[in-house]
């Protein structure tokens, strides 16, 4: 790293300032590809977590002898119906109240 022009730029005490920058380049280097490296495992893991929760979640609503559907799935869709019906019928209501309140002010 010399330069041609000049002697002796590179003291003792600057080259150990370089080793010493050059230490801390590669940790710098190195830690970020352990991050980069972390992150994807991390992807890789919360995929696999949720392929299996997705699967226990499944496996909960099935009977295991004969794969049909238990009573934990039927509740489940039976509130699901209930909830849309009454969300429908509010939004009806809801309609129809504005309808009559524009049809009473004309």
């Amino acid at each position: 790293m010399e330069n041609n022009l000049s002697d002796n730029v590179f003291t003792f005490e600057r080259l150990e300032i370089l080793k010493i920058l050059s230490t801390q380049a590669a940790i710098s280097i190195e830690n970020a590809m352990l991050y980069k490296n972390m992150e994807e495992r991390i992807k890789e893991r919360t995929a696999q977590l949720d392929k299996a929760n997705e699967k226990l979640r499944e496996l909960s609503f099935h009977d295991p002898l004969t794969g049909l559907y238990n009573r934990r799935y039927t509740f489940q869709f039976i509130s699901k119906k209930v909830r849309a019906f009454i969300q429908n019928k509010r939004r009806l209501l809801d309609k129809n109240e504005r309808l009559k309140i524009i049809s009473i002010s004309k």
